[in-house]
C-alpha cells in the first residue's frame, strides 16, 4: 500500500515539473530566488521545488491603448496650443530581450505607457486642436518620437536617434508605430464649424438668388425691337447693377430682386411693346418695386 502511495505521489511530482511554453511566449526560470534561464517554445520538465517560473512574457506585438483623457495615466485632457481636449491613441511595440523586461522594471507595462503617455502629450501640445485633428493620420512614430513637426511629404526623421526609442530599447522593447485614433473637439470649435458651413451655403443660396434673378430678367422682358444680342446687353447691365448694389452693402436677394424691378419699369418707360411671361398683375409689380426701393433706403 504505501508502494502504490509513494509511487502516486512520485508521479504528481515529475507531472508538476512539466511546462509547456507556448509559440511567441518566453518563461523566465529562478532557482533558489535567482534567475536560472529563459525557456522559448517547447515542453520542458523543471523539478518542482528546485526551479520557479517567475515571468512570463509575450513576445508578440502589442498595442497599449491610450486615452489621454479624464483617466489617462497624465492625469487629464491633452493641452494644445489653443486649448485642452481629450484623445484617444494607441502605441504598438514589441519586446525582444525578455530578460530586460522582465527584470530592469517593476512593471513594464505601466512604465511603457507613461512614456508613450508623456511623448505624445509633448508632441501634441505643439499643435491647434482643429491641425492636429486635420493631420492625426499623418502623425507617426518617428515625428512623435523626435518632436518633429509634421510637413505632409517631408522625410520622417530616424527613430533610433530619439531619445524615446532609447530608453524603451535599453528596457528590452522595440517601438513600432503610434496611432491617433481620436481627437475630441470642444463644442466651441463644433459650432464655429457649424457656422462656417451655414455661412457657406449662405453664399451658396445669394449666388443662385442672384443667377436666378438674371436669368428671370432676361426670359420676362422682351424688348419690342430686342434680338439674342440685345437680351445679352441687357443680362450684362443687370449683372453689373446687381454687382454694384452688393458692394454698397445690399444682400444679392434684395439687389437681384431691386434690379429685376427696376429693369422692368425702365423697358415699360422706353418701349412701346413689352410682354411680361409672368404674372401681368400691375398691383403686384407696383409692391415689389416699391419693396425694392425701401430696401435700397434702408441700407443708406
Amino acid at each position: 500500500m504505501s508502494i502504490i502511495i509513494i509511487i502516486i505521489l512520485l508521479i504528481v511530482y515529475i507531472s508538476l515539473g512539466f511546462h509547456g511554453v507556448p509559440e511567441k511566449w518566453e518563461y523566465l526560470v529562478s532557482r533558489f530566488q535567482k534567475y536560472n534561464c529563459t525557456k522559448k517554445a517547447g515542453l520542458y520538465w523543471l523539478p518542482f521545488g528546485f526551479f520557479k517560473l517567475d515571468h512570463k512574457v509575450f513576445m508578440g506585438e502589442q498595442a497599449l491603448p491610450l486615452s489621454l483623457g479624464r483617466d489617462g495615466f497624465g492625469g487629464g485632457v491633452v493641452d494644445f496650443k489653443d486649448g485642452s481636449a481629450p484623445v484617444e491613441a494607441f502605441f504598438n511595440f514589441r519586446i525582444f530581450d525578455s530578460f530586460r523586461a522582465a527584470y530592469l522594471t517593476a512593471d513594464i507595462l505601466k512604465m511603457i505607457e507613461e512614456k508613450a503617455d508623456g511623448v505624445l502629450r509633448s508632441f501634441l501640445a505643439q499643435y491647434d486642436i482643429e491641425e492636429a485633428n486635420e493631420l492625426k493620420n499623418g502623425f507617426n512614430l518617428g515625428i512623435i518620437a523626435s518632436m518633429t513637426k509634421y510637413i505632409p511629404g517631408a522625410q520622417v526623421p530616424v527613430v533610433t536617434s530619439s531619445d524615446f526609442y532609447k530608453i524603451l530599447h535599453n528596457w528590452g522593447i522595440e517601438p513600432l508605430s503610434f496611432t491617433v485614433t481620436d481627437i475630441e473637439l470642444p463644442q466651441v470649435i463644433i459650432e464655429q464649424r457649424q457656422r462656417v458651413l451655414q455661412a457657406t451655403k449662405d453664399v451658396e443660396v445669394a449666388e443662385l438668388g442672384a443667377k436666378k434673378a438674371e436669368h428671370e430678367a432676361k426670359t420676362t422682358l422682351i424688348k419690342a425691337s430686342g434680338d439674342a444680342k440685345g437680351m445679352d446687353e441687357i443680362t450684362a447691365a443687370m449683372a453689373g447693377r446687381i454687382k454694384a448694389l452688393v458692394e454698397k452693402g445690399m444682400s444679392p436677394q434684395e439687389a437681384a430682386a431691386y434690379v429685376v424691378n427696376i429693369t422692368k419699369a425702365e423697358a415699360l418707360k422706353n418701349s412701346q411693346q413689352v410682354t411680361w411671361i409672368e404674372s401681368n398683375k400691375s398691383a403686384a409689380r407696383g409692391a415689389s418695386f416699391g419693396a425694392g426701393i425701401n430696401s435700397v433706403n434702408k441700407k443708406k
